[in-house]
C-alpha cells in the first residue's frame, strides 16, 4: 500500500486531517500526520520558525527508504 504524509496548512495543525487519516488507514495505507514546527507540541515563537526548518523537520520524520505521497493544503 501507499505511505502518505499529510501536511497541514499555515493556520492549522495535524488535527485538521482527523477525518482523512483514519479513512486512509482503514484502506490499509500508512499515514504520517505531523505538526509543523511552531504548532502543537513543537510550539516555538514564529520569528524562529523558518520554512527551511520546517522542511528539515519533516525530512527527518520521513527517512529515505520508502516512497511517500505528500499531500499539503494551503501552505
Amino acid at each position: 500500500m501507499t505511505r502518505f504524509l499529510l501536511i497541514h496548512g499555515s493556520w492549522h495543525g495535524a488535527w485538521c486531517w482527523h477525518k482523512v487519516a483514519p479513512r486512509l488507514e482503514a484502506m490499509g495505507h500508512s499515514v504520517i500526520v505531523p505538526n509543523l514546527l511552531g504548532r502543537g507540541a513543537k510550539s516555538r515563537p514564529f520569528p524562529f520558525v523558518s520554512l527551511r526548518a520546517m522542511v528539515r523537520d519533516i525530512g527527518n520524520t520521513l527517512g529515505k527508504d520508502q516512497k511517500t505521497t505528500i499531500v499539503v493544503h494551503s501552505r
